[in-house]
């Protein structure tokens, strides 16, 4: 399989001159938006709030 001369596993010379791009302000708020929107918050988010519940739900609200 043929693969671009940029590709990782390209046999390109080794080096640390892999260097990521200044995001800027919408940058970093883009970033954001797409870490909060994302399917892993969303089950952290319901993790958390199943464990939350826990303690509602064994003890008791009034005494009968």
């Amino acid at each position: 399989m043929l693969r671009p001369s940029d590709h990782a596993d390209s046999a390109a010379p080794s080096g640390d001159d892999i260097t990521s791009p200044r995001l800027g302000v919408i940058g970093w708020l883009r970033w954001s938006w797409r870490q909060l929107t994302s399917m892993r918050t969303a089950l952290v988010l319901l993790l958390l709030l199943a464990i939350a519940a826990v303690p509602g739900s064994i003890v008791p609200q009034r005494g009968a």
